[in-house]
């Protein structure tokens, strides 16, 4: 069961009555060779449908869970198939951001589409709207949830490569082995639901209120964890003092983004400190 449902749960009216149900609800993985339709479940926590998320085409955030539903499922998001905490952050040996789309280092069969992505041609790491941008996600964690897998997975857009002002769709799923830079019309291989999110880029400045500036780092009582980070060829010890700030720089802003980015990052520190 993911945190939502937990969360959903236990502020539930009537708790009682709905605690009681929980022993059926977290019943065990399905016996050995009895899978589900849908191995694995995606939920996306950010944004919401409806939402109006970001600043100037930046700043919104992406954030969502895989959750395995049986045995099988907790096969396919095994470490063993790569799926593994980690801090994605590659950049170039002079230290600029290195965009990489395609399959993500963390969750390699995670596919995520967004109905503005341009074509930038074949020199760029993006081709239209069937871009896979589940590698440009920084942020990849992992758990074992009632002795089922999860990950979390999260990306905040650094440039306003996706529009201003206008309706977009986000299209999250996950697919067997690992997924593609350019995902296929017939999704082959999907081993997970598949979630739609409607919702709007700003293009407007969004300064954070007084209580999020103040508040913010802590949200709602959670505590602060070590990320370990993997900068690609960057991060070898032989890099250059300069390109290490900017790294630090970016990462330090991506980490302010992700506490202070308004709603939408107080929203995400408030559910990931619910268990």
């Amino acid at each position: 069961m993911h945190r939502m449902s937990r969360k959903l749960l236990a502020g539930a009216v009537g708790g009682v009555a709905s605690l009681a149900l929980a022993p059926a609800a977290l019943a065990a993985p399905a016996h050995s060779g009895q899978h589900s339709a849908n191995p694995v479940k995606v939920t996306v926590f950010s944004p919401g449908s409806g939402d109006l998320s970001g600043s100037h085409g930046v700043g919104f955030i992406v954030d969502l869970a895989l959750d395995a539903t049986d045995a099988y499922g907790n096969t396919l998001l095994s470490a063993r198939n790569g799926y593994k905490p980690s801090f994605n952050a590659p950049v170039t040996a002079s230290g600029q951001p290195a965009p990489h789309t395609g399959a993500d280092p963390g969750a390699p069969g995670l596919v995520v589409l967004l109905s503005s992505t341009p074509d930038k041609g074949v020199h760029s790491p993006f081709h239209g709207p069937r871009t896979n941008l589940a590698g440009l996600f920084q942020i990849n964690g992992v758990a074992r949830v009632h002795g089922l897998m999860e990950t979390w997975n999260t990306w905040q857009p650094q440039k306003p490569v996706f529009g201003q002002n206008r309706p977009v769709t986000l299209t999250v799923y996950v697919v067997s082995g690992t997924a593609p830079k350019v995902a296929p019309a017939d999704r082959a291989g999907v081993i997970s639901n598949t979630v739609t999110v409607p919702f709007t880029i700003s293009g407007a400045a969004a300064a954070p209120s007084a209580a999020t500036a103040t508040t913010g780092s802590t949200g709602t009582g959670g505590t602060a964890v070590p990320i370990h980070v993997n900068a690609g060829t960057g991060g070898q010890a032989a890099r250059a003092s300069s390109s290490t700030v900017a790294r630090d720089t970016e990462l330090a802003a991506l980490a302010a983004g992700l506490l202070l980015a308004g709603s939408a990052g107080t929203r995400i520190v408030r559910r990931r400190a619910t268990r």
